[in-house]
């Protein structure tokens, strides 16, 4: 699998619906992924991957992922990361 080598937060002061950031992370020091989601709802905090809006009347296919991990191990290591900077950032 792959290493995550950088991960950069901006954590929103005053968020906006559930979004409270962004995360940008490097993988083995070659690969960025920008624009990933920081969300809350519920109590419940996850990741939304990168998505591209369409323009498919269907609300399932309103969005379509650009980037995203493939294995639920991967799923779980990018959202290990990326919480783990988001709590370190004030």
């Amino acid at each position: 699998m792959f290493e995550i080598t950088e991960v950069r937060v901006t954590r929103f002061e005053e968020p906006k619906n559930s979004v409270k950031g962004l995360a940008t992370i490097t993988l083995d020091g070659s690969f960025v992924v920008r624009g990933i989601q920081i969300l809350e709802h519920e109590g419940k905090r996850f990741v939304g991957f990168p998505s591209r809006r369409t323009e498919s009347e269907d609300p399932e296919k309103k969005y379509v992922d650009i980037a995203f991990p493939c294995t639920r191990e991967a799923r779980e290591y990018i959202t290990d990361e990326v919480f783990k900077k988001f709590d370190e950032v004030e």
